[in-house]
């Protein structure tokens, strides 16, 4: 999508070029030469007038095309929300984490068999949910942990991340064909802050989990930029079921699982 609106920028600047040089064009001169004070004041309101109206033509285009795009996510997104149909989207691939990936089995939009997660759970205590992963090989394993984490680290985010890179290299190892995608650590809502202060590091673990995917070539997917009021629970840290399936058709089309290609 960003290439497509990169592509018509570029497209609608080359535009702009040639017809700024048809109006020196016509007008019988060239960016450089001298004429009168007349022509080249005439001269000057015609460039004006054809820049304004490639920039207009321009904005016009990429306005419609985000607006298709746009439209089109939506469109898609409405239809696995109304069909449920997550486990056939996800088909090949796992999810492993803690409570907040244990969501999407408790709320009916995988099967367990899909989901290798426990509640309370991190990266250095999850045992049985790596033998579920390693028994089932999966094509793709989204890794969805980092509050847990960081809280037993006492909010220290470079130990946090040392210890979720670790863990992932170590799966690696054992899982050297599958696809790795991490997933950023939600982030809780403002007044949880101030009795578990340690979460407030969590966007420089993120940060570090960015940067332990590229090191390594593996997929990062950013998902609080999603986020809002309405879909955190009580507690206001976990979410709710409709940002899980928002969740899902996001990570779906962010790995290419859902094509955006209409």
């Amino acid at each position: 999508m960003k290439k497509d609106l990169r592509s018509k920028r570029l497209a609608a600047a080359a535009i702009m070029v040639l017809f700024i040089v048809a109006i020196f064009a016509r007008c019988g001169m060239s960016p450089s030469s001298k004429g009168n004070i007349t022509e080249e004041h005439e001269s000057s309101d015609d460039i004006e007038k054809g820049v304004s109206a490639v920039e207009e033509i321009s904005d016009r285009d990429v306005n419609e095309a985000e607006k298709k795009l746009e439209y089109y996510w939506k469109s898609q997104q409405l239809e696995f929300y109304n069909s449920g149909n997550y486990e056939a989207l996800f088909k090949g691939c796992m999810i492993m984490g803690d409570s907040h990936a244990e969501g999407f089995s408790s709320y009916g939009l995988l099967p367990e068999s899909m989901v290798a997660a426990t509640v309370g759970k991190d990266v250095n205590n999850n045992d049985e949910d790596r033998k579920q992963v390693l028994a089932a090989k999966p094509g793709t394993v989204f890794f969805v942990y980092g509050q847990n984490t960081i809280q037993r680290t006492n909010g220290n985010a470079e130990k946090a991340a040392e210890n979720y890179g670790n863990f992932l290299k170590d799966m690696k190892k054992q899982l050297p064909d599958t696809r790795f995608v991490v997933c950023s650590v939600f982030i809780p809502q403002q007044s949880v802050l101030a009795k578990k202060p340690a979460m407030a590091n969590i966007p420089k673990i993120n940060e570090a989990l960015k940067k332990l995917c590229e090191d390594n070539g593996w997929t990062y997917i950013d998902t609080n930029p999603l986020l809002t009021d309405k879909y955190y629970e009580p507690d206001h840290i976990h979410t709710n079921k409709e940002f899980h399936k928002l969740w899902l058709s996001y990570a779906a089309s962010e790995t290419g699982l859902l094509s955006l290609e209409g």
